[in-house]
């Protein structure tokens, strides 16, 4: 198993609850996200994004003489190496990545900075806890938060710099890997040239982590892996309608809050939907016509095959229109899960972000088979090995092909190791 994966796995499996009981209420569903230019960063990233956002907490940090010195070496190592050479394409990544001690030395910084400053203290209550971003460590002591989430956002920017840089093996290296040769003269050359511009403005900036996390963002842009921002904003999109009618549903007319399908990828380019596609879709709109839910999350993304075109979910939602017959308001798409266990993990995040009862089960429905491995402690142990937690707790199997499920607040946890849907 990558290494990165099971640093996440350790982190969070002893900070959590693995069977997916939620350890606080602190998350806000109200709460409005501060953004920054690139909502890639934004959904892997959010500590950085608030370090940025913040005026506040942007000038505490600023004006620190600790974390400036380590801005000054950090940019000295970049610059030194790109005048070493174009050709050396490792040499001028390398210097972007953040070594063991840099992360643990700037953790242990700002965990004693929240000790004493105010400022991070608002950091918290107004916007780390209500996000949600780091809710799998919803428990623990501020300055131990402070600490794992600058290392999770080090690491993660790390992570995203070896892949779309270096051309290291992602988790799922079929779908995720750098999309050009990095061995190629062109893209030595782009990456020098892509080095020398995110220097140069990260000179312009006081803070300590700029540099790295420009770089790491620039490089998932410039191999075209925007796919966490692909369809945002969904409330004020592709959800809207049933965003507008979900206040209006009466909940106790149905014994179960929505119906959770799931999707089946193709090796095949230009297949829109395949054949267990559409047999999830097809059990899933009869469980929907017999009044089981009155909400359909049809959740997947842009997987299958490499850099697919074809999103999973906006296809699955135009077969229930239009084979279906079913309105646009019982539909809500989930267009970015690349895995089962971000299937759930995501459908959870929409259920509590769009105020759809946290305590009413739904349903996850696939084909028979698929519903086996869901349903199966190879499954659980999946996603403990690669989430950290279960995005969910199975209930009941109602079918051979449908598994009653609740939704955990855990799910939002942000995972910048699948930066692609993190």
């Amino acid at each position: 198993m990558n290494k990165l994966m099971v640093g996440l796995a350790v982190l969070c499996l002893f900070t959590s609850n693995a069977w997916g009981q939620s350890m606080s209420k602190q998350y806000d569903p109200g709460y409005k996200k501060r953004q920054s230019s690139s909502l890639v960063q934004d959904k892997n990233f959010y500590l950085l994004t608030l370090f940025q956002k913040i005026p506040e907490v942007k000038t505490l940090l600023t004006e620190d003489k600790v974390l400036l010195e380590f801005r000054k070496e950090k940019l000295e190592t970049i610059k030194k190496a790109i005048e070493s050479g174009a050709q050396d394409r490792a040499g001028v990544v390398n210097a972007f990545l953040w070594s063991d001690e840099e992360i643990r030395q700037i953790g242990e910084h700002l965990k004693g900075l929240s000790k004493k400053e105010s400022t991070l203290k608002k950091l918290f209550q107004q916007h780390l806890q209500p996000s949600g971003t780091y809710q799998v460590w919803a428990s623990l002591p501020e300055g131990e938060i402070l600490n794992k989430a600058w290392e999770l956002c080090a690491k993660g920017i790390n992570h995203s710099i070896q892949v779309y840089g270096n051309g290291a093996k992602p988790l799922y290296p079929a779908i995720d890997s750098v999309t050009y040769n990095v061995e190629n003269n062109t893209y030595k050359n782009t990456l020098h040239m892509w080095a020398r511009e995110v220097l140069a403005q990260a000179e312009k900036s006081e803070l300590f982590f700029d540099g790295p996390l420009d770089f790491a963002v620039s490089l998932l842009y410039l191999n075209h892996r925007d796919e966490a921002a692909r369809y945002e904003p969904m409330e004020i999109l592709e959800n809207k309608a049933a965003v507008d009618f979900i206040p209006s549903i009466h909940w106790k007319d149905y014994p179960y809050a929505s119906i959770v399908v799931l999707g089946a990828g193709s090796e095949m380019y230009g297949v829109r939907l395949t054949p267990n596609g559409k047999l999830n879709l097809r059990i899933a709109a009869r469980q929907f016509q017999e009044g089981l839910a009155p909400l359909l999350i049809v959740s997947g993304g842009h997987v299958h095959p490499y850099r697919t075109p074809v999103c999973e979910a906006i296809e699955m939602k135009k077969e229930l229109m239009e084979k279906y017959g079913i309105q646009e308001k019982h539909i809500l798409i989930e267009p970015h899960a690349r895995h089962t266990t971000t299937n759930l993990r995501n459908a959870s995040r929409l259920l509590y972000a769009y105020g759809v009862p946290e305590e009413k089960p739904s349903l996850v429905t696939t084909n028979y088979r698929h519903s086996d491995y869901v349903g199966s402690q190879k499954f659980q142990d999946r996603c403990i090995e690669e989430l950290g937690y279960l995005p969910g707790k199975l209930l009941e199997r109602i079918s051979p092909t449908t598994i009653e499920f609740l939704p955990i607040v855990e799910s939002f946890h942000q995972n910048p190791y699948e930066p692609l849907d993190p």
